[in-house]
């Protein structure tokens, strides 16, 4: 249980090593910049408010196929590591490209795009186990919808610095991801009632209504992103990835 919470914890903020810089940057930033700075953003605090819903969504997503899994009578501890598994791997797969991707591309666009495709993959998930005894027929959406986090998580901190000035940016990260290891817990917590109360239908139909309403803020956002030569052979992507790592 709790690996498959920090598992998810370190894919939504995109964090890992980062987790206690942020944290104490918060404090110390406090003494310079006022957190009602940061919020009096508008574009930010849209931004802001729709992670804070979709983590918590998040949360209530994973609760459920835990719940389910403890419902059926299956063995949790194997199925948990297949969870994790699933969703952990697009990002050793594809984390190199998706920061080339929000480089490349509009990432607002990215932002949005994604959220609606995790919200339909969100949905099917209930109607692709619905006869099946287990879950492992979700396994392959599992792994999709990491695949558009992984997407969502270096374009959701790319797109900061092109709506909040450069003084309140360490801030508003910092923000950011301390907002988002709260969700975590909270939506880990609030997300088991959920099950218990509503079911696992209706919990993954509210991850899938979390994702459209964090879309619909990020669509609401006014930011001008400059133009940026886009992808026009995999030279490229392979000189990007390069230079990202040097």
């Amino acid at each position: 249980m709790n690996i498959f919470i920090v598992t998810y914890n370190l894919q939504d903020v995109n964090i890992s090593k980062k987790i206690k810089e942020n944290i104490r940057s918060v404090i110390f930033m406090k003494r310079t910049v006022k957190i009602t700075e940061v919020l009096g953003n508008y574009n930010f605090l849209k931004l802001w408010i729709g992670q804070i819903v979709s983590a918590l969504g998040d949360r209530f997503h994973q609760m459920a196929l835990l719940g389910l899994i403890i419902k059926e009578g299956g063995n949790v501890g194997e199925e948990l590591s297949k969870i994790t598994f699933w969703s952990t791997l697009p990002f050793f797969l594809f984390s190199l490209f998706s920061g080339v991707l929000s480089d490349r591309y509009s990432r607002r666009s990215i932002l949005i795009g994604s959220d609606i495709v995790r919200a339909f993959l969100v949905c099917a998930i209930p109607w692709i186990i619905r006869d099946s005894t287990s879950i492992t027929p979700a396994y392959p959406v599992i792994f999709f919808i990491g695949i558009f986090t992984c997407f969502f998580s270096p374009a959701k901190f790319s797109i900061i610095p092109n709506i909040i000035e450069d003084r309140l940016l360490l801030a508003a990260n910092s923000l950011v991801s301390c907002s988002a290891l709260l969700s975590v817990l909270a939506g880990t917590a609030v997300g088991c009632i959920v099950f218990d109360s509503v079911g696992f239908k209706v919990s993954m139909y509210f991850d899938a209504f979390t994702y459209l309403f964090s879309a619909g803020t990020i669509w609401k956002l006014t930011t001008k992103e400059k133009e940026r030569p886009k992808i026009k052979s995999v030279a490229v992507v392979l000189f990007d990835i390069k230079e990202g790592i040097t």
